[in-house]
């Protein structure tokens, strides 16, 4: 299994719930995904981009200002 990290967002295998850029997509294939590494979409594996995600899909609301 390998892991690409998401470049550009794409639908992939998920309709409805596409990769986001930094996301991270494994594949059992290397193939399957040829064209989206060779495009951009996917790019090799980046474990910082991954922890950023996280930590942006788990961060807290900003805060608003009252007017």
């Amino acid at each position: 299994m390998s892991k690409f990290t998401t470049l550009e967002a794409h639908i992939g295998d998920r309709p409805h719930d596409p990769y986001q850029p930094g996301e991270t997509r494994e594949v059992d294939d290397d193939n399957m995904v040829k064209h989206l590494v060779d495009t951009k979409v996917l790019g090799e594996y980046d474990a910082k981009a991954e922890t950023a995600f996280k930590n942006k899909a788990e961060g807290k609301a900003e805060k608003t200002k009252a007017a």
